[in-house]
């Protein structure tokens, strides 16, 4: 329909563009599945990442891929839940590896559950609760948070924590799309915040940061990979899961034992 701002399709173009992407998508999974039954395992992954599994998990698991199945090619893409699913949906990578929202899914997805992690309190090595080995919800109502902001439901279930643990709901002083400024944020030693543990793994193995439980506990958090629900695997993806369960509870393990 063409108009004084320019031309859009009309509801007819729309149903043939969505169903020309997925004839599309689905023409390229058929290459790929024809190329690992002779050649084995090959193809192009395009996968989308969130902090979760950027700094180690996913890295850790593709070095390996590639030494066992060097003709895999791949295109990795870091963004947050909400980021993620908008690609998924729009075919615009094959699985994306995250942490999933407490108490929500979209019935749009599958969702694999690779590993879990509670939610702990983070903060400074300099920080006048780094002495404490556990920590009263009550006495944290005048410290600075900084709150990680996806998924979206993260701040509501963080209120919903203090309010039926009977505490005050802190202010929050900053919410933020970004890890790396999160951790630039606790490591200069002003701000508390609630996150899970591979998130800060590296920070708290080499001191900046101490992580400790909460009391009461928060929910334990979900990982794992989110795929279309009306998709056909493909091979390499299916590979790449293993590798990354590997490394899930590898890396886990090995930076638990670092504290």
């Amino acid at each position: 329909v063409r108009h004084a701002k320019g031309v859009t399709l009309t509801p007819y173009g729309e149903v043939l563009y969505r169903n020309a992407r997925l004839m599309r998508n689905q023409a390229r999974v058929t290459r790929e599945e024809l190329k690992a039954l002779s050649s084995g395992v090959a193809g192009h992954l395009r996968i989308g990442i969130g902090p979760s599994f950027s700094a180690r998990i996913v890295p850790l698991a593709i070095s390996e891929m590639v030494k066992s199945f060097p003709d895999v090619t791949f295109d990795v893409i870091e963004g947050t839940y909400d980021q993620l699913l908008h690609m998924l949906e729009g075919q615009d990578i094959d699985a994306a590896f995250s942490l999933f929202p407490l108490g929500e899914v979209d019935t749009a997805f599958s969702y694999q559950t690779l590993f879990e992690s509670p939610y702990q309190f983070v903060f400074s090595a300099n920080h006048p609760l780094a002495g404490r080995t556990r920590i009263d919800v009550a006495s944290l109502g005048q410290e600075n948070w900084a709150l990680f902001s996806r998924p979206k439901s993260l701040i509501t279930h963080f209120n919903r924590f203090f309010t039926e643990a009977g505490a005050p709901v802190p202010h929050i002083s900053v919410t933020t799309d970004s890890m790396l400024a999160l951790i630039r944020l606790l490591t200069g030693g002003q701000f508390v915040s609630i996150l899970t543990w591979e998130l800060v793994a590296e920070e708290c193995g080499t001191g900046l940061l101490r992580a400790v439980d909460t009391s009461p506990k928060m929910p334990t958090a979900s990982s794992g990979v989110i795929t279309r629900t009306k998709t056909t695997a493909l091979p390499a993806l299916e590979k790449l899961v293993g590798c990354i369960k590997a490394q899930c509870g590898w890396t886990i393990l090995q930076n638990r034992s670092r504290l």
